[in-house]
This record gives C-alpha cells, sequence and structure tokens, in this order.
C-alpha cells in the first residue's frame, strides 16, 4: 500500500486550479477504491480553515495590486492603446468573482472530504503537538521558518501513524509539496522525485518527495495522456495520408484500420516501457481491473438484447475512448469504466426480464 501525504500548499493551489482539482478527483477514485490511502493530519485541515478566513481578501489584496501596477504602467503608454487599461482591468475583476466561487465551492467540498472515512485522519493530539514543540526547539527540521510549528506537527502525526503499523519498513510514504525544500536538500530532483532530507530519514525509511500534485499522480495513475505524441511511432498513418488523394477511398479505409493498428501497437510499446516506473502493486491492480472489464464486456456482447446500437453507445460507457484504448488508460479511469459497464450489462439484463 501507498501511503500519500499532501501538504497545505497543494490543497489551497487546487481550490482554484481546474486542473489541479481534476488530477485530485482522480486521486479520490484511487483511495476509494483503497489502492492508495491518503494521510491527512488534522493540523492541515486546520491550515486549511484558517486560509478560508482571509481567503476574500488575500484575492482583492492580491488583485488590486495587479490593478494599480497596470494603472501605473498604462500612463506612460501611446494614448492610442491606453483603452486596453480598462479590458484588463474587466478581465480581473471577473477574474476574481471566478475564483471566489471555486474557492467557496470547492473548499466547502474538499474540508468535508479531508475528514471523511475515506482518507486516514490523524488526529492532532496534545502527544503529538508536544512532540513536534520538542522537534522544533531541538532544530529537527529541515528548514526553520515561520511556519516551523505547522511543518513539526505535520511530521510528528505521521510518524504517529507509521508507528502503528506493522510493516513500517514496507510501506512507502510519498510527500507532496510545492514547497519541497521543507522536505529536501535537493534541487534537483531524479524521475520526478527528491530525497528526502537526512534530518528526517531515521522516522522515515522508505520516503520519497515530490513538488507537484501531477507529477504524483504520473507516478501513481500513469496512463496514454501523459505520453509525449512525438515518442510514437506514426509513420505509417503519415506516409498513408500524403497519398490519400491519390488511391480509391475504399482502399485508404482498409490501409488506414492496418496503419492504426500499428499506431496503437506503437502506443502500448511506449506505455509499456513507462508504466515501469509505477509500483509493481498498482501495475497489478491494473491488469486485474483490465481483466474485469473484458470479462464485463463479453457479457454484456452475450446478452439477448446487445445489438449494433449497443456497440455504438458502449463509447460513452467507457468514458469516451475507443475500446482499444483501454490497455494504456489511467487506473482512476479504468476503475470507472469497470463500474460504468456494470451498470451498462445490469441495463441489457434488466431489458431481457
Amino acid at each position: 500500500m501507498i501511503n500519500i501525504f499532501i501538504d497545505t500548499n497543494v490543497y489551497i493551489k487546487l481550490l482554484t486550479n481546474p486542473e489541479e482539482r481534476n488530477l485530485f478527483e482522480e486521486l479520490m477514485t484511487l483511495v476509494k477504491e483503497k489502492v492508495v490511502n491518503l494521510l491527512v493530519p488534522e493540523i492541515v485541515t486546520l491550515e486549511l480553515a484558517k486560509q478560508n478566513k482571509t481567503a476574500k481578501h488575500n484575492f482583492e489584496n492580491e488583485l488590486n495590486k495587479l490593478e494599480s501596477s497596470i494603472k501605473e504602467y498604462s500612463k506612460s503608454l501611446w494614448s492610442e492603446v491606453r483603452d486596453i487599461e480598462k479590458k484588463i482591468n474587466s478581465v480581473i475583476v471577473e477574474e476574481r468573482k471566478t475564483k471566489e466561487i471555486m474557492w467557496n465551492k470547492n473548499y466547502i467540498a474538499l474540508s468535508e472530504y479531508l475528514i471523511s472515512k475515506e482518507v486516514q485522519y490523524i488526529e492532532f493530539t496534545p502527544e503529538i503537538m508536544c512532540k513536534g514543540e520538542k522537534r522544533k526547539i531541538s532544530g529537527d527540521l529541515v528548514r526553520p521558518c515561520e511556519n516551523s510549528s505547522q511543518d513539526s506537527y505535520n511530521i510528528e502525526s505521521l510518524i504517529s501513524y507509521l508507528n502503528l503499523l506493522d510493516n513500517k519498513e514496507e510501506m512507502e510514504l510519498i510527500i507532496c509539496s510545492n514547497d519541497i525544500k521543507d522536505f529536501s536538500k535537493d534541487k534537483k530532483g531524479s524521475n520526478g522525485f527528491y530525497e528526502l532530507h537526512p534530518i528526517l530519514q531515521k522516522d522515515f525509511p522508505n520516503t520519497k518527495c515530490i513538488n507537484t500534485l501531477e507529477r504524483l499522480m504520473k507516478y501513481i495513475n500513469y496512463g496514454y495522456e501523459y505520453i509525449n505524441q512525438n515518442d510514437i511511432d506514426r509513420t505509417a498513418i503519415d506516409e498513408l495520408n500524403a497519398i490519400a488523394d491519390k488511391i480509391d477511398e475504399n482502399d485508404y479505409d482498409v490501409k488506414y484500420i492496418e496503419c492504426e493498428k500499428q499506431y496503437i501497437e506503437n502506443l502500448k510499446n511506449v506505455f509499456n516501457d513507462k508504466i515501469k516506473f509505477t509500483k509493481n502493486e498498482l501495475q497489478n491492480y491494473r491488469a486485474l481491473v483490465i481483466s474485469n472489464i473484458n470479462e464485463l464486456l463479453k457479457k454484456c456482447r452475450n446478452t439477448e438484447t446487445w445489438d449494433n446500437k449497443s456497440e455504438l453507445k458502449l463509447y460513452r460507457w467507457i468514458k469516451d475512448r475507443d475500446e482499444k484504448f483501454i490497455d494504456v488508460s489511467k487506473l482512476s479511469d479504468l476503475i470507472l469504466i469497470r463500474e460504468n459497464i456494470k451498470d451498462y450489462l445490469n441495463i441489457h439484463l434488466n431489458k431481457k426480464q
């Protein structure tokens, strides 16, 4: 089991960033499936609550600074383009409203999730507080600063949880923080990861750090979306398209199917090479879910009510992708696809009745 700790700064970012929010929803799917374990020290929820109290003021303050800077700079502009200032300011006003709405909506949902039964919530006890203060006083922190108390409390919270595990040495912990300097001395990562600072290694034997939610998800939830298209050989398709206007349309369709088959094979080869970096237990679980999906699809196609229309609708039930892409999809998508196909199968079974 992979244990994951996400620092408060990552949560704050996803509250107003749709891309980050989507990544976190993928993580929530993996957590619900119990293939990874999300550790949530109570101190994180307290920090978020504190940030929530000042969020509106912070938006206004920072965007007002931006407006003032634009206004000051526009004074030196040619008069014919100075009117752009008003357009920019209107965008800033809209952006402020959008971010405030997003923050309020996402904060409520996130704060409820972080204390739910799906995560491993770690209560902030007097013992953790005392150990945290002792760590701060003794200087057993990577980077003592004004946030030292929160950092030391989070560290002691994680230690208290890991010490309860029988197989602590085998359990992998990933620390995800936008401010990697709080946990690592590395200025540059290796394969997206940073080595845990020596001062923390004695308490966290099998731990690595990562500095973005995207990199975390790339490691535990790899899919074809992460593959650079330039890494996939599509020579056959490009060569066919170059002569498309010189060959018969039916002949082109037949050849294209063959070329696409080769492209998918090339894609799978690249995918299989890249996913080797993902932990074996996650790779094995992927294989299990894919096997489940294939079995369910077989059952669907064996129902008396399955027809050509059912086949056409399948695209929607497998999250808007061709069936050929299932093998290279993200684990979070595979889990959702499996549930969708279960529902689709039940629809056809109920039709029969």
